[in-house]
């Protein structure tokens, strides 16, 4: 399953991001923290002019100023290449006080040849960080959670049970893997409470979970178990006595 999510380090396979991108982004920071919006437009997109964005820099560089540096965490990039690279940038800066946790993103483009430019940024403050608004805590689950938690469980057990015993009673391995087959994807995100719905979508094993990162959302996905109906439905066909076993189509 895909799920594209802010965190996620999507279409780039690397585990770490472009350091030179990264310095950018947080050169940036710092420039608008110590209030240098002169060095801080320097580094931004020349198309954009000074006049029309100084002043949200300025009032982006007083929201961030009363947060420690020394805590910015990089907490999620997206890269993509091609003639022009384009980035983004999601940090998370930690002070204490009432709203100690906040995050800013970066926006960023650079050519082969020229200097990095910041695109856009942007901030907001949280009471709590993304790791403890995110994780997956069972002594604060709703009953929401809870039911899809145990849809999510009840759809991989069926598969793997009815799996198991098609290759119990010996109805070939195309049998005994096609329970593994699942259709119609319902995603559950943890931390929102919001279900999302994917028709046309094979999962294998009927279930199964995803996460953004180290900090992001957990998704839990069931499908429905189609395989293991037509399989098990088979198999009562069988003991009925109304037909041979007949190998199934490839899943």
């Amino acid at each position: 399953m895909a799920v594209g999510l802010s965190l996620l380090s999507a279409c780039s396979s690397m585990t770490k991001p472009p350091q030179d991108l990264d310095a950018a982004s947080r050169r940036f920071i710092g420039y608008l923290a110590a209030g240098r919006i002169d060095s801080a437009l320097a580094h931004y997109d020349p198309a954009q002019p000074p006049p029309e964005v100084a002043g949200p820099m300025a009032t982006l560089g007083d929201s961030i100023r009363p947060f420690q540096l020394d805590s910015v965490a990089l907490v999620g990039w997206q890269v993509n290449y091609g003639s022009l690279t384009s980035a983004s940038f999601t940090y998370e800066l930690h002070t204490p006080g009432r709203f100690r946790w906040s995050m800013v993103e970066v926006s960023l483009r650079h050519a082969e040849g020229s200097p990095i430019r910041v695109l856009a940024a942007s901030w907001n403050s949280r009471s709590t960080s993304l790791r403890v608004r995110n994780r997956f805590d069972l002594s604060t689950a709703s009953y929401q959670q809870y039911l899809f938690l145990l849809i999510t469980v009840a759809c991989f057990c069926f598969c793997i049970a009815i799996s198991v015993m098609a290759g119990l009673k010996h109805m070939g391995w195309r049998w005994t893997l096609f329970p593994w087959v699942g259709v119609v994807t319902a995603s559950f995100n943890w931390t929102s409470q919001v279900v999302s719905l994917e028709l046309l979508h094979l999962q294998i094993f009927g279930a199964g979970f995803s996460r953004a990162g180290l900090v992001g959302p957990w998704i839990l996905s069931a499908s429905f178990p189609l395989g293991a109906i037509l399989t098990l439905r088979k198999w009562r066909k069988l003991k009925k006595g109304e037909g041979p076993i007949v190998e199934a189509p490839p899943p």
